[in-house]
């Protein structure tokens, strides 16, 4: 054992003693290796200095050309680019399997977000990506806007855009959901947040602790059954209060058992309005 110490040591020194000259004589000590490439030993104790000091995140985006960038970036200021001057067009997720998507739990902090129909399933604007993933069918984001001014897009794809299920959560945020998503299940939370978009679920849950929900339901009013809770905000349904302060009832129940959906909502502090053909 002794005699592996020794061994260890002397190795040790020879190469200390080889990268001290290799420096005396201008060469360049590498340490790491990332991205394809060997990075000298000066880059990395800058950057750590750099993020020991604050001001740098990981970043990770896929251009316009479909090029795959990703590294340690100075912080991204109001409009929304990294200081070296490459655009986080768009993030996709991380495919964790080939199963087709069929659930969304989409969870938003902060500033404004757009979902929108486009080619396949993607992320772009000035947004912290906690999670990004497709696993087990299921399209997983937790995004935080890092701009007020500019509005982070959430594309889904065109075709074949019916989901099992669908979990949106919006904290501190706007939500604009542009294509009338067809889901089984619709469940949409806001918590000081306004949040506006349309679908023809069968099962819709709406949840207004406190901001506002907008929502066109495609389906016809005879299609649900209607349970809706409010207790100091207020729900709406074509125009109607049906249940809080305005309707001088904390809970509301239309149509009946024989419906083939429902329609719950629980407005606490917030306002749920409802548009739906009769």
């Amino acid at each position: 054992m002794k005699k592996l110490v020794i061994f260890c040591l002397i190795v040790l020194l020879i190469g200390g003693g080889l990268a001290a000259g290799g420096l005396a004589a201008g060469g360049e000590l590498y340490g790491t290796y990332y991205n394809g490439a060997l990075h000298p030993v000066r880059e990395t104790l800058h950057d750590a200095d750099r993020w020991w000091h604050g001001g740098v995140h990981w970043r990770e985006w896929v251009d316009i050309d479909g090029e795959y960038h990703a590294g340690w970036f100075e912080d991204v200021p109001a409009d929304g680019h990294p200081l070296d001057g490459l655009d986080p067009l768009a993030a996709f997720p991380t495919v964790r399997d080939s199963e087709p998507v069929s659930e969304l739990d989409i969870r938003l902090t902060g500033g404004a977000y757009r979902i929108v129909e486009g080619e396949q399933f993607s992320i772009a604007g000035a947004a912290s990506l906690r999670t990004n993933e497709l696993s087990d069918g299921e399209w997983k984001l937790r995004a935080e806007a890092q701009s007020e001014q500019q509005e982070v897009m959430i594309t889904l794809p065109a075709e074949g855009n019916f989901f099992e299920e669908v979990f949106l959560s919006a904290h501190d945020c706007t939500l604009q959901i542009e294509p009338a998503i067809e889901a089984e299940e619709f469940n949409l939370t806001v918590q000081n947040s306004t949040a506006a978009g349309q679908t023809s679920a069968n099962d819709i849950d709406l949840t207004a602790a406190q901001g506002t929900i907008t929502l066109v339901i495609q389906n016809p009013y005879s299609d649900y059954q209607i349970e809706a809770k409010a207790n100091d905000g207020n729900i709406l349904l074509n125009g109607t209060a049906i249940a809080g302060t305005d309707a001088g009832a904390v809970r509301a129940c239309l149509g009946d058992e024989s419906c083939p959906a429902e329609l719950d909502m629980k407005a606490d502090a917030g306002v749920i309005e409802i548009t739906i053909p009769s």
